[in-house]
Order: C-alpha cells, then sequence, then structure tokens
C-alpha cells in the first residue's frame, strides 16, 4: 500500500512541476507579448484586463517555494515576484491627503444598474457623500421624477434617449452654464452629456461618459459552454470602444476650460488605450486613491446568476491640469453591477 502511495506521490508531483514550467512559460510568453503587440489581437486584449490576476500563482507559489528550501524554483519565481511588486506595488502606496488652497469640488460617479432595486438606498448614499457633482449611468427613467435630491442639486440634467436603458443623469449644486447631448457614433451608440458648470465664477466642463463595452457581435471561437464570462471573453472587440475614447481625446484638445470626465469607461486601466487617456489628463483614483480600485462586477446582474468577485477598474474620473486630486475613493455595493467612485478635487489657482 505504502508503495503506491509513494507512486503516486512522485505522480502528482511531477504533474505538478510540469503546471508550474508550463505556467511560467506562459506567462513569460504573455509578457512578451503585451510588450510587443500590446491590445493587437483580440484574446491578448482580454488577457490585459486581467494582467494582475496572471501573477496570482506566483504570489501563492513562491512562499511554499521558499518554505520548502527549493532554491531552484524560489529563483525562477522570484522574477515574475519583483515584477508583480514594481508594476502593481505602487498602487498600494498609502497617499498624503493634500490641504487644499482653493476651490474644491466632490464629484460622484455611480453606473446604478437599469434594474436597481436599491434606488432608495443610492440616493441616501448620494446625500451621505456630501457631493457638488453626481454624474449616473444606465439610469432608469422613473428615478429623475423623483425630488427627494432638488433641494441639495437643484441644478440637473437629464438625457432622453430611445434606450431610456442608457440613459445618463447629472446633478449639480453649481450652474449649468451649457447642457449638451454628445452622439459620437449615431443611433447605435449611447449619447454622452457636455455640460459647463459655474463654480464660484469660474466656468469648467463637466463630462458624464458612458462608453461602449468591448464586445462585438460574433464569438471568436465557438465552444459548447453557456458561461457568461466565457461568453463575454470570446466576443470581446475594443475597437468601438477605443474609437470613442480617441474621439473624446481630440475634443478634450478643444475644450477651451478645465475639464472633468467622469463614468464608465468599459476600459481596465490595465489596457493600452488607458495610457493614451492617462498622457491627456489625471486619473483620480490612482493620483489618490489606493488598491486596484476594480469596480466590476459587483455582486449581482442579469447576465450573472451567483455572486462573483470584482475583477476589473471600469469607472473613472478623469481630470485637466486645471485640477488636482486630493482624495478618491470607492463606495459601497447599492444593487449595481458596479461600484461607485467619489473623489475631491481642488481647481488649481482658484
Amino acid at each position: 500500500m505504502s508503495k503506491w502511495i509513494f507512486r503516486l506521490g512522485r505522480f502528482c508531483q511531477a504533474c505538478f512541476m510540469i503546471g508550474l514550467k508550463a505556467y511560467l512559460v506562459s506567462l513569460t510568453a504573455y509578457l512578451v507579448l503585451r510588450v510587443a503587440i500590446g491590445d493587437g489581437v483580440w484574446w491578448l486584449g482580454f488577457l490585459n484586463n486581467l494582467a494582475p490576476c496572471l501573477f496570482l500563482p506566483v504570489v501563492v507559489l513562491l512562499p511554499f517555494a521558499l518554505l520548502a528550501h527549493n532554491r531552484v524554483w524560489a529563483a525562477r519565481l522570484l522574477p515574475f515576484a519583483l515584477l508583480a511588486g514594481l508594476w502593481f506595488g505602487p498602487y498600494f502606496i498609502p497617499r498624503s491627503t493634500a490641504s487644499a488652497a482653493g476651490d474644491t469640488l466632490r464629484v460622484a460617479t455611480f453606473n446604478v444598474w437599469g434594474d436597481n432595486p436599491r434606488m432608495a438606498d443610492v440616493a441616501a448614499w448620494i446625500l451621505s457623500t456630501d457631493a457638488d457633482v453626481v454624474v449616473m449611468q444606465e439610469l432608469h427613467p422613473d428615478f429623475p421624477r423623483n425630488d427627494w435630491l432638488a433641494e441639495v442639486y437643484p441644478y440637473r440634467f437629464w438625457q432622453t434617449t430611445e434606450q431610456d436603458w442608457w440613459a445618463n443623469y447629472t446633478l449639480s449644486r453649481f450652474p449649468i452654464l451649457e447642457a449638451t447631448n454628445l452622439d459620437w457614433d449615431g443611433a447605435e451608440a449611447p449619447t454622452q452629456q457636455r455640460l459647463v458648470l459655474d463654480v464660484n465664477g469660474q466656468p469648467i466642463a463637466l463630462y458624464n461618459l458612458h462608453l461602449l463595452m468591448p464586445l462585438g457581435e460574433t464569438a471568436h471561437l465557438s465552444l459548447p459552454l453557456d458561461n457568461p464570462f466565457l461568453n463575454m471573453a470570446l466576443k470581446y472587440d475594443d475597437r468601438a470602444r477605443n474609437a470613442q475614447i480617441r474621439r473624446l481625446l481630440v475634443r478634450l484638445a478643444d475644450e477651451p476650460y478645465p475639464y472633468l470626465v467622469a463614468g464608465d469607461f468599459n476600459m481596465s486601466d490595465q489596457t493600452m488605450i488607458y495610457g493614451e487617456l492617462a498622457a491627456v489628463m489625471r486619473d483620480s483614483f490612482r493620483e489618490a486613491g489606493s488598491g486596484f480600485g476594480w469596480s466590476w462586477p459587483a455582486g449581482t446582474a442579469d447576465d450573472f446568476s451567483t455572486p462573483v468577485p470584482l475583477l476589473f477598474r471600469l469607472d473613472y474620473i478623469w481630470h485637466s491640469d486645471g485640477f488636482r486630486s486630493l482624495t478618491a475613493q470607492q463606495g459601497p455595493m447599492l444593487g449595481s453591477d458596479h461600484l461607485p467612485l467619489l473623489a475631491t478635487l481642488e481647481l488649481v489657482g482658484s
């Protein structure tokens, strides 16, 4: 009996070593392809969204290799652990809370989900944040008819579209000087909002955005499995969303006022297109927040029959050089498949 147990143990060890070698070879190949191709291939683009998760086996296996005094495998795993630390470690460095010298704005963004059953809790959370400006996406058309927030937010801009599910809604304590719906892609894409607010005499531009999901009409591969995440992965196509982002950057190049750009970007901060946005404006969470900031999928929605872990950061508050971020943090789960985001920003030179 002990002989068979010994053989089984050796077999399991051999399988483990083969799997470990395959993992490290695959991770090396992924990193090389990420540098060489970026998001140029659909499956690589999808994997880029999950970059932090790809290093999780390293985090788990390196301590075991060290405890087992396996110097060979510890040496092989250590470079990947160091890379993960250099790449993702700065996300967790505490940011010092800066004091404001000028006017400040508290801005909240939240994709509330059209069928959210907890809209009363959403309204209560908004009031508890003391936010000056609130931008929402996927708002049900019945919500703006409620006047519970009118006393705190006298200035409001409701987007009307044929597809009310995708409607955006902006609440403001500051007067709205201009309000425009921006249709970048014709009838097939959600309309976005641009507003100009009067913040103590300083006009600022505010964009409330809900960009397209990076999904194509058909799957790249056909598999006999009915899993929502697998189906989304096999339909991954970021071209239309990236086109929206690049049109946004063209528009912002001509924006005459200091600006804020907030909303659901349907874009992970690990994608290549994130770098194009970060080259033009600042990410308030990366500037003043801490952690990965994953905001989706938060709980259950129509597409998910069971709770799933947070995997992607899709919700952002960007700002021009006319602002600086003082604080940034996520809000609680409030019945949506997204988490809200709240940031405090200072108008530079105000």
